[in-house]
């Protein structure tokens, strides 16, 4: 079942849904937008006022790819910033993100460009793959593993451009800044193009090769690096654990053949089958079961992509949804898997030259309408 169809048996779809207590109001007709993408506005989902915008792609005719703030390295910019810099046709906020000084801008989850693993989670949370050609896709929960090898030897790595905290070893690309922004309380190994070129003892904040990375240990680390020196070939080494996860077509294989990973949480859809319990993923209450605005994305049974977005923040016109609520609609649209993403203030969609939705932010009672900074986006460009 995709989108067209459902558009096109509307009446019939409509009074088998309002027998199952479900209901939907197509406000304005599907419109095509490009070559294989179509908008569509919905005014209520079961009887609630609601403001939901709904884009179907078909990956046949188009290029998805992830995008983040600065294109060259992590912070925040406008959805509608990126899209424009891509000449993306439509463009969807995606992934979560920190906002504190250190950290600002840099994803809070697996973020993966090719092969370039730009983040990782500290957590077993949803996760959307696909590969360059969109021949493939997987929608589940994952949480990566990174070693790195000096010569022979291997040493587990704790994170991947986030804060070197007590005893930790981290990872940090040229995509994280121009330096690492750690204290002078530990060890620095600085590798280009696969080598050690460099070992700074008791030195932090230092500057990050263009063509490499810079492994850093905290002071209080376990890890035996005594027998490392410059010259060492170094390479990092990731491995995928999908011991949490809920779909069948999830394994390391499936994982590895992605060029592109996006974090979110939590999985919506998985199989076809709504997911009804959140606690593997550690979300909070107030996140899952009160109304947001909130993002979403998902995939048809034909392949198609749906992209959503839905308001909230605006009393009598569109309060949110909460989790459960949106894995419902997901599925009533025929997605047999989907991903929650970033949500609240940060919900946008970009259709052809502008926003689409009204993105609001809250303070206590006040609401602030308009577009806010995010780190990273779903871009949709034409295929040539």
């Amino acid at each position: 079942m995709n989108f067209a169809w459902l558009k096109k048996n509307k009446l019939w779809i409509s009074v088998l849904l309002a027998a199952l207590g479900i209901v939907f109001c197509w406000a304005g007709g599907r419109q095509k937008i490009s070559e294989g993408i179509f908008y569509e506005y919905l005014n209520s989902f079961r009887g609630e006022p609601l403001s939901i915008h709904i884009v179907e792609v078909d990956p046949s005719k188009v290029k998805i790819l992830p995008e983040f703030g600065q294109e060259s390295r992590f912070g925040l910019a406008n959805v509608s910033s990126m899209a424009e810099r891509k000449d993306a046709i439509v463009a969807i906020n995606a992934g979560f993100f920190h906002l504190d000084d250190k950290l600002i801008g840099v994803p809070a989850g697996i973020f993966k460009i090719n092969n370039n693993w730009l983040s990782d989670s500290s957590k077993y949370r949803g996760v959307i793959g696909w590969s360059q050609d969109l021949s493939k896709f997987v929608v589940d929960r994952l949480m990566i593993g990174t070693k790195i090898k000096f010569g022979e030897n291997e040493f587990d790595v704790n994170r991947i451009n986030q804060n070197r905290s007590k005893r930790r070893a981290i990872i940090y690309t040229p995509e994280f800044g121009l330096s690492t922004r750690t204290s002078d309380d530990g060890l620095e190994f600085v590798v280009v193009n696969g080598w050690v070129v460099k070992i700074l003892v008791n030195r932090g904040n230092s500057v990050i090769p263009k063509n490499g990375y810079i492994f850093s240990v905290d002071s209080r680390s376990k890890l035996n690096l005594s027998q490392v020196k410059v010259g060492d070939r170094a390479e990092l080494l990731f491995s995928f654990d999908c011991s949490r996860s809920i779909s069948i077509n999830s394994n390391s294989d499936a994982w590895q053949a992605c060029d592109y990973l996006v974090g979110g949480t939590p999985v919506l859809i998985s199989d076809g089958t709504v997911v009804k319990d959140f606690s593997q993923e550690k979300d909070c209450d107030a996140f899952i079961f009160k109304k947001h605005p909130r993002t979403a994305v998902g995939i048809l049974p034909n392949r198609h992509w749906m992209f959503v977005v839905v308001d909230g923040y605006q009393q009598n016109i569109s309060d949110g949804m909460t989790i459960p609520e949106l894995a419902d609609f997901m599925h009533a649209l025929g997605c047999e898997s989907a991903l929650n993403m970033d949500g609240g203030s940060s919900s946008v969609l970009f259709v052809k030259d502008k926003v689409a939705n009204v993105p609001a932010k809250k303070f206590g009672v006040l609401v602030i309408k308009g577009e806010k900074p995010v780190s990273d986006s779903i871009v949709v460009l034409p295929k040539q």
